[in-house]
């Protein structure tokens, strides 16, 4: 959440939904108006053109308007232009921004990535609901009016810097068209950590390349029909990790030990400390059965395991 006792100006505050409420807000008297069209181009260089094309693509699928993104703004109507500023004062994880809507204009500034990026969600909740909506044939469902934005001045910085989800792919696996939405919602908050839970007594969802059967047997449970399970290949994370940094999210997994480990303990007997062979339960429990600590193998197995996993995150 952002800071929850900035100044708001009523009459924007009734206006407008912008959820977590900025720092502060107000409208500019005099200031003109900025409406988003066809011809409005996003104005953005190296730095700023993930958060860019994001938002163009986003602006697409609600409005059917294919926004060019471009480095100047050119012989335009309008422009949303996205800018990082660095001051001296401004300390690295800092993701402070400034939206100013002039007459005809929207100008970001932030003093790095992640602030221009937090900028472009509270852009978007100006505007009415079903601009979150995605589905450019039916497009354009708005009035010239539903996307005219009257100028004014807002100024918001976080008043936590871990601001997290938890999702728990370890009990029950989620696909990765799910993931990319579960960031899309957050993103669309402000949260900035995504807290993946990837292994459990229940599940083990990343490939790791020297122990296949963590996937081949720990990613799976039940038998016939009721066979259900899943993982992420590696190529799989270093796409959720890119796609999550585009839209300022850390993702911070979560590799379970000694406990909580039947998973691994399935698919490597030789990992627990009885060599019992078990199967991954079918029905969630609290397993007794850990990692043996009294076994220089079992250090090899974990140093190796996260070695890779550091590797993707």
């Amino acid at each position: 959440m952002t800071g929850s006792l900035g100044v708001f100006a009523g009459d924007v505050a009734d206006d407008f939904s912008l959820i977590p409420r900025p720092v502060s807000a107000e409208r500019v008297a005099g200031g003109g108006k900025f409406t988003l069209s066809p011809e409005t181009v996003i104005v953005a260089d190296n730095e700023t053109l993930p958060a860019a094309k994001i938002l163009a693509e986003e602006f697409f699928g609600a409005t059917g308007f294919r926004l060019r993104v471009d480095s100047a703004a050119g012989t335009k109507t309008s422009a949303i232009f996205l800018r990082i500023k660095k001051t001296d004062t401004n300390s690295p994880d800092d993701e402070s921004y400034r939206l100013q809507i002039s007459d005809g204009d929207v100008e970001i500034v932030a003093p790095n990535y992640s602030g221009v990026f937090n900028a472009t969600r509270t852009l978007r909740q100006l505007f009415p609901a079903k601009i979150f909506e995605s589905c450019p044939s039916l497009a354009p469902r708005f009035t010239k009016d539903e996307l005219t934005l009257p100028a004014l001045k807002i100024e918001d910085g976080p008043a936590f810097g871990w601001r997290g989800m938890m999702l728990d792919t370890a009990r029950y696996f989620f696909d990765k068209k799910f993931i990319f939405r579960y960031l899309d919602i957050m993103a669309a908050h402000k949260l900035n950590v995504l807290h993946f839970h990837c292994t459990d007594d229940a599940g083990w969802r990343i490939e790791i390349k020297k122990y296949p059967k963590l996937t081949e047997v720990g990613a799976f449970r039940g038998e016939g029909v009721a066979r259900q399970g899943g993982f992420y290949t590696q190529d799989d994370i270093r796409e959720i990790v890119a796609y999550a940094a585009a839209r300022n999210i850390t993702v911070v997994p979560e590799i379970e030990l000694p406990g909580h480990s039947l998973a691994a303990i399935a698919s490597y007997p030789e990992l627990g400390c009885t060599g019992k062979q078990h199967k991954v339960p079918a029905v969630h429990f609290i397993s007794d059965d850990l990692l043996c600590a009294g076994k220089d193998s079992t250090w090899k197995f974990l140093h190796e395991v996260l070695d890779e996993v550091c590797a993707l995150f």
